[in-house]
């Protein structure tokens, strides 16, 4: 009799959460079928992945510019369980999203999530009425004349980069340096103390090997880290919540990826931080003493900021924070403010030392505008100063090549939102797209920022004259920077905080600093933000692997000699793969990952891709199809026979 009531007790809820289920998917199914239906698109791989198993093995830039060649500027591609969605690589279509109907395409609710845990509820979150409060509230912080008093406080940690690197230099006249890593805590730095008035000491805290490996950071670096990597490295199990948990949002309590433990403890650091520099500047405006950070600013425009709830505020208090808010605000500053700046900076290096006459010509430029000042060609804290703001942008070339790193490789890649009305959207050859609420709409930011009809040719390549030459994109976009900011009431609202960051960074680091690329190559880590991650060597490789291993290297070797970049870049891309699952994925007791099984798995992907390209619709994409097909070659030639 127990056991028949146990068994009741379990049956008959999981027999309504199937009819619920079986329902819903029922009723989403009726409703998606006549969505885009003229549209053309891909085919879909499968019913559960759609087409998102593409974007998982290839780069979501060249699939999306492929798409976009085949079927125009409005694709129609498959999300999961047969969803259709929408991919626009269209400038009227920009314009018309971000610009003109803004609040009536919200983020994902998967993306609000994501963004919310690491940030809270701050302005890139907020959406409608909210966004606009908080964005009138923040905004005197961020004026003009408030960014233009930064750059002494910018020149200050930029010394300390210098220093740093000077450091390194005192083991060789060559030094192994990680920038991305000394990048990202000097402008942590800096943006503590120009943006929040905190000294977090983020550089003073970095150690790093010989081979320029970091291996020890700030605390708030580190919590921040493991963040990163808790959310974006899910088990298959968090996969499949995430899945589904944008259909039956209670799922998104269950204790996995953005919900675990672990990760509520890495972003507590950070929160509460966050908590303590609002007190203290609050403090400090009550005690009359000078603040010219921003959060200062904006605390001093925000008076009432006391004022939690609604019904408190008077009419004229409506553009006011609350301390949650301000809170979250702080948070984006910290996160979204230095880790991107701190990627685009790494970026630039690096492509200004694989590029030496390029980095010749940078900096002749930065020397000649500074002896035309009578200043000396380097900038020191004990010497000649550095340059201003007004005369960093009287250098064309330094924003040329700020330019043309924010298009060729930009931190914020793709964005994504939701429709919430029926619509058209126009499209640039006259036509209109509708969408229906629900509907999925992908912007591929980078794949259009690197499209030929816009940018010339070799839009992949780093060069940065092109901002001289008359281009279709300038017009059509009409943002200084393209859409690395993005445009309309959305756009970022640090752009200026962090242009100006790049200059002083980039035009006194670079007069003092000759920069030349190690040779390791180097595949950008999509999640969160396009980072530039080099292939370190493989540390206890399996033994039985030593020699496909050696025959890659050397193949490898042997393109760079070659300039073959085709083939280098793909076997680079092999030997990243292996390092970095060597770096990330080793668990107690657990094998080496294997040189072979990355073959393998690279064998796969491309066969998978090739077949997608074969059963394109309405055309197959035979050249695409056959150059996939040339790679399975070169990688079955690499396996043991």
């Amino acid at each position: 009799m127990l056991w028949h009531i146990c068994w009741l007790a379990l049956a008959v809820p999981a027999a309504v959460i199937t009819v619920y289920v079986a329902c819903a998917l029922t009723y989403t199914q009726i409703r998606w079928h006549h969505w885009l239906r003229d549209v053309p698109g891909p085919a879909r791989e499968t019913w559960l992945m759609g087409n998102l198993r593409t974007f998982m093995y290839r780069d979501i830039g060249a699939v999306c510019r492929a798409w976009a060649q085949t079927y125009g500027g409005a694709v129609r591609f498959w999300g999961n369980f047969g969803e259709p969605r929408l991919m626009l690589m269209d400038p009227v279509a920009f314009d018309y999203v971000f610009r003109k109907r803004t609040y009536a395409f919200p983020k994902m609710r998967i993306s609000q999530r994501l963004i919310a845990s690491f940030m809270g509820n701050g302005l890139i979150v907020s959406e409608g009425m909210d966004h606009r409060r908080q964005r009138r509230a923040i905004q005197p912080g961020f004026q003009a004349r408030n960014i233009k008093r930064l750059a002494p406080v910018f020149q200050e940690h930029v010394y300390d980069a210098m220093d740093y690197l000077d450091a390194s230099l005192q083991r060789s006249e060559t030094a192994l340096v990680d920038m991305y890593a000394t990048m990202s805590a000097a402008t942590l730095d800096a943006l503590g103390d120009g943006a929040l008035g905190v000294k977090f000491g983020a550089l003073a805290s970095l150690r790093s090997d010989p081979n320029g490996a970091v291996c020890e950071a700030h605390p708030l670096t580190a919590a921040l880290e493991r963040a990163q990597f808790i959310a974006s490295h899910p088990g298959w199990f968090t996969v499949m919540v995430d899945i589904l948990s944008m259909y039956f949002p209670a799922l998104e309590h269950i204790p996995v990826g953005l919900s675990s433990r672990a990760f509520r403890r890495a972003t507590r650091v950070l929160f509460n931080l966050a908590g303590k520099v609002v007190e203290d500047a609050k403090a400090r405006i009550k005690a009359g003493e000078p603040s010219p950070d921003i959060l200062s600013a904006l605390l001093r425009a925000n008076a009432n900021a006391e004022r939690d709830s609604e019904e408190k505020r008077s009419i004229l208090d409506r553009n006011v924070l609350t301390n949650a808010e301000l809170h979250a605000q702080v948070s984006t500053f910290i996160f979204a403010g230095h880790e991107t700046t701190s990627t685009q900076l790494a970026w630039l290096f690096l492509f200004l030392a694989q590029d030496q006459t390029r980095q010749h010509t940078l900096r002749r430029a930065v020397v000649e505008k500074r002896a035309s000042l009578g200043l000396a060609p380097q900038a020191s804290s004990t010497g000649d100063r550095a340059l201003s703001e007004e005369e960093l942008d009287d250098i064309p070339y330094l924003d040329w090549c700020i330019r043309e790193c924010l298009r060729v490789q930009s931190a914020v890649h793709t964005t994504s939102r939701v429709a919430t009305e029926t619509e058209w959207i126009p499209l640039s050859n006259g036509k209109h797209v509708q969408v229906h609420p629900g509907m999925v709409l992908l912007f591929p930011l980078s794949a259009f920022m690197t499209s030929e009809v816009y940018w010339g040719p070799e839009p992949d390549a780093f060069r940065p004259e092109r901002w001289s030459e008359p281009m279709p994109g300038r017009s059509v976009i009409p943002a200084h920077h393209g859409l690395s900011f993005l445009m309309g009431p959305r756009a970022c609202i640090g752009s200026s905080f962090a242009i100006l960051e790049m200059k002083v960074f980039i035009a006194t680091i670079l007069p003092s600093f000759h920069f030349e690329w190690d040779g390791r190559p180097i595949v950008p880590k999509m999640w969160p933000v396009a980072r530039d991650v080099p292939a370190r060597p493989p540390s206890g490789p399996n033994p039985l692997d030593e020699p496909t291993l050696a025959n890659v290297k050397q193949k490898w070797k042997q393109a760079r000699l070659a300039k073959d970049s085709e083939l280098a870049t793909l076997l680079g891309g092999i030997l990243t793969d292996l390092q970095y699952a060597q770096k990330t994925k080793m668990q107690p007791n657990q094998k080496p990952p294997s040189i072979i099984k990355m073959l393998q798995k690279g064998i796969k992907k491309r066969t998978d891709a090739a077949k997608v390209f074969r059963q394109a619709k309405p055309a197959p994409r035979v050249d695409l199809a056959e150059k996939e097909e040339h790679e399975v070659r070169i990688l079955q030639d690499l396996l043991p026979k």
